[in-house]
């Protein structure tokens, strides 16, 4: 029976193989699922329901040697050597760049922080369960999709752009999405000043206050103001190996903030309706 072991299981990316592979394909596929992290973890902090076949391994840190992490794995995980496939999800931040969650009152007009022509570049962004789902679906396949072979994935074929995203997702939060103004914003610099404003609707409603200032916000300052030009993917590959799924990328957006809001990371949805622009 097939044995999964995810490194990084409680990331954006390992979070989804761990909640995927109880599933997808079936929930027959993978008899035992070992989610590795470094920091303490639950099942309850994940809000996935209990899976006796699901072991979480917490303190393997993987910037120690190759031979100290195999002997923290096979002290926690008495069954390793039955492990089947392996999912490396994990990241190692070097430098953390403090920035952005934009809070202001209902009906706020908020432009878009990158540049005009970020602001209509191309590009096809992936939806943590299309990549995990594909993640799987190679694993599954080696005999196509093996040999190191390498695959693009994103949420469809047909690329987006943030002039057609921004509006959706920031009508979410109640707000109405602009295009950019005249400079774009350092998203970073935004964050310290209005630090005080996610503290304070952190303690209203028992989040973690220290969660932005932890958060690694140099990879959303590039993703939003400094990768601005056309990025978008060829899928023939991955479709031409049977991996068909898609999704619309806006609902990707949204199922993620749900998930967020069920973990407590960001606040409920009620909230969207109360807070006033302290910005």
């Amino acid at each position: 029976m097939a044995h999964a072991l995810i490194f990084g299981a409680s990331g954006i990316s390992g979070w989804a193989l761990l909640n995927q592979l109880r599933t997808y394909p079936t929930t027959t596929a993978f008899s035992r699922i070992t989610a590795v992290t470094n920091r303490p973890y639950s099942l309850q902090q994940a809000q996935i329901p209990q899976d006796d076949r699901i072991v979480i391994a917490s303190g393997v840190d993987l910037r120690k040697t190759p031979e100290q992490v195999a002997e923290t794995i096979r002290g926690k995980v008495s069954d390793a050597e039955t492990v089947t496939h392996v999912f490396f999800a994990a990241y190692i931040q070097e430098d953390n760049y403090d920035a952005p969650t934009v809070w202001l009152g209902k009906g706020a007009v908020v432009p878009y922080p990158g540049h005009m022509h970020g602001y209509h570049a191309k590009h096809g962004d992936t939806f943590q369960d299309i990549l995990a789902r594909m993640e799987i679906h190679t694993a599954l396949h080696p005999e196509i999709c093996g040999n190191g072979q390498a695959f693009n994935i994103t949420d469809a074929q047909k690329p987006v752009t943030w002039a057609e995203l921004w509006p959706k997702l920031c009508e979410h939060f109640g707000l109405v999405g602009s295009k950019p103004s005249e400079s774009p914003q350092d998203l970073g610099a935004f964050v310290k000043r209005h630090e005080d404003v996610w503290r304070a609707i952190a303690k209203k409603y028992g989040l973690n206050e220290e969660l932005v200032a932890q958060q690694g916000w140099g990879h959303t300052q590039y993703m939003i103001v400094d990768f601005d030009f056309d990025r978008q993917m060829d899928l023939s590959k991955a479709r031409s190996v049977g991996f068909e799924e898609e999704i619309d990328t806006a609902q990707g957006y949204l199922i993620a903030w749900e998930r967020m809001r069920a973990a407590k990371i960001l606040p409920p949805r009620e909230a969207l309706d109360t807070l006033q622009s302290r910005i």
